[in-house]
């Protein structure tokens, strides 16, 4: 590690020949030396003896044209770098953010809803919550008590938001493998999509679900301690429940951390390229220069 004064010259050093190279490592707001550091090419002093960093034996005396030449382009790679990184630790930040802010809105929303079902009535009178009534041309037409379709619009939202939260985490599936196994745990609901779908709720083969109304209303106003069974408390709400605490006791560690997500990225050739890796051994500076930067 060099010290802090090391760090201080090499950075003096690489802001002077930036200038004179015409490389702008501030965003095109170029240092200037002859003024802010009392530099100037007449200044620079050439006795052997001195120990000054500008003696013959210093950096620029050491290296032939070619050499600076190459440190040119170091130094515009090293701006290159910068800026790549800012971007993807920017994309990083704005990506984790958004996969926070809709994990809690989902899950919140499915909570809401489990909460709706296990505390819903699923006694909607029986029979009698259904009236049909034969047209003259021979229609019918049923009419459905208000508690049957308050319990009804429930179990679809319930339903809804369920569906929500196994496409929100199939959706976001390759970005982490606890995203990916979070999706399986709540898409259990093929185990008992025999149940469901007696009752008129269909289970996909991703565990997404599709109500069958006619058929969930029959089995609410025929045996509507079944339908409580299947999806109340003791049913798919409490799970549902069970898989939204769990999921937001996971939720600082569903999105990957910074370093994982960009650590192969940052090797990555768009990043450093191979010239300017190769470049780097020719001027020890440099390396002090993106230990201050990275």
């Amino acid at each position: 590690m060099s010290t802090i004064s090391a760090m201080s010259r090499n950075n003096y050093t690489m802001l002077k020949y930036a200038q004179e190279k015409g490389v702008s490592l501030f965003d095109g707001s170029a240092t200037n030396l002859s003024t802010d550091y009392g530099y100037s090419s007449s200044s620079k002093k050439t006795n052997s003896t001195s120990s000054g960093m500008w003696s013959n034996s210093s950096i620029w005396d050491t290296y032939n044209s070619s050499n600076v030449s190459s440190a040119a382009s170091t130094a515009e790679g090293l701006v290159g770098i910068r800026s790549s990184l800012a971007e993807m630790t920017s994309s990083y930040k704005n990506a984790a953010s958004t996969f926070k802010t809709e994990h809690k809105s989902t899950m919140s929303d499915l909570k809401d809803a489990s909460s709706a079902i296990k505390n819903m009535d699923f006694n909607v009178g029986g029979e009698d919550a259904v009236t049909k009534t034969e047209n003259a041309d021979g229609t019918t037409t049923v009419t459905k008590s208000t508690k049957l379709k308050d319990a009804l619009k429930s179990i679809e939202n319930f339903v809804d938001k369920y569906n929500d939260a196994i496409e929100f985490f199939d959706d976001n599936a390759d970005v982490s493998n606890r995203i990916k196994n979070m999706g399986k745990t709540f898409a259990d609901t093929t185990y008992n999509s025999d149940l469901l779908s007696s009752i008129g709720v269909n289970v996909g083969k991703d565990g997404t679900m599709k109500i069958d109304e006619d058929k969930l209303t029959d089995a609410l106003t025929s045996d509507p301690n079944k339908v409580s069974r299947i999806l109340g408390k003791d049913g798919l709400a409490g799970k549902a429940d069970n898989h939204v605490s769990f999921a937001n006791s996971q939720a600082d560690r569903l999105f990957p951390s910074l370093s994982s997500s960009l650590g192969s990225a940052i090797s990555q050739s768009s990043v450093y390229t191979g010239r300017s890796l190769l470049q780097l051994s020719q001027l020890s500076a440099v390396g002090n220069i993106l230990n201050m930067w990275a």
